[in-house]
């Protein structure tokens, strides 16, 4: 069994939140066993930069984004099959007011978790102090495809707050070490909505909730996730997909259906070339079941720019 969770200590403060003490990953050798109490070991992590708790009403989410950290596993036949994959939103270990405030950064281990890879910073935008990644998710496919998606306001205001907000995703088909372009799968939102009334004043939501989940199969990956199309919190289904010629369908279709050569066996179609979106190393920093749960249901599609909600 494996975990992965942050040390909620406080580290230090910032402008824009409170500094956590570190990414962890654990993991149990025996939790399988229903007659002994389960151990695990403890081990630091380096996912590229520090735990934060966003405190900031400039930001998408006053309340939230809490060092959140996902774990992933391939339990696939393949070559990949048994590695773990760590992401979590962290900022900068040399960060300071103005700069960037939060990227979502994934490292992987093929040693079941004795040790991990550089950090790789997914989302490939330009800095910005308008640009938080929060919220991420992953999760693994059957033919071993990593797919990643977070919230992101990239595409938002570039003045404060910086409230409106999507989810873009990435997919990797060869254990993380290279990633597709990041892709908007979402129209934009408003994440400090619904606002409330207190002695006569609005006030903006204290935070989006994180019902979030990624179930990834062979041909996509199902998405449960908040969104505020309504004006209000609600719970919205949507389905991703490798899609890199843009027609529509999952590229995995595109190769059984034979629609589209795959010559040298990399799950991608001939036609589309190189697909990387050149996510970035991050140094060292001493070198320098889906859930849909509550709330109303609706089913967002986002294609070619496109955004259509049906009930």
């Amino acid at each position: 069994m494996y975990l992965s969770g942050v040390d909620e200590d406080v580290a230090s403060v910032n402008s824009i939140g409170i500094i956590r003490k570190g990414h962890y990953f654990l993991k149990s050798t025996n939790a399988k066993d229903p007659a002994v109490s389960p151990s695990f070991s403890v081990q630091k992590v380096d996912m590229g930069g520090n735990v934060i708790w966003l405190f900031t009403l400039d930001g998408p989410n006053h309340l939230g984004a809490e060092g959140d950290m996902q774990v992933a596993t391939d339990v696939s036949d393949s070559l990949l099959g048994g590695n773990i994959y760590l992401m979590a939103n962290r900022q900068s270990y040399l960060w300071h007011t103005g700069d960037d405030p939060i990227d979502v950064s994934f490292i992987r281990s093929e040693d079941g978790g004795d040790t991990w890879s550089p950090p790789l910073k997914l989302n490939t935008d330009a800095a910005s102090k308008h640009s938080y990644q929060y919220f991420p998710m992953l999760s693994v496919a059957s033919n071993s495809r990593i797919d990643a998606v977070w919230y992101d306001t990239r595409n938002g205001s570039l003045l404060p707050p910086y409230n409106m907000s999507q989810l873009f995703y990435t997919y990797s088909w060869d254990g993380g070490k290279s990633w597709s372009e990041n892709i908007p799968v979402t129209p934009l939102f408003n994440a400090h909505t619904p606002s409330r009334i207190v002695n006569d004043k609005e006030y903006q939501a204290d935070k989006i909730g994180d019902y979030t989940h990624m179930l990834s199969y062979d041909h996509g990956a199902h998405i449960a996730y908040t969104g505020t199309y309504n004006g209000e919190q609600e719970v919205y289904y949507l389905h991703v997909f490798p899609d890199c010629n843009d027609n529509g369908r999952s590229d995995v279709s595109d190769i059984e259906l034979e629609f589209s050569r795959d010559q040298d066996n990399n799950h991608i179609p001939d036609e589309c070339g190189d697909i990387t979106g050149n996510a970035i190393s991050i140094p060292l920093p001493w070198a320098f079941l889906i859930i849909l749960c509550a709330m109303i249901l609706r089913v967002v599609r986002y294609q070619r720019g496109v955004a259509r909600i049906v009930k």
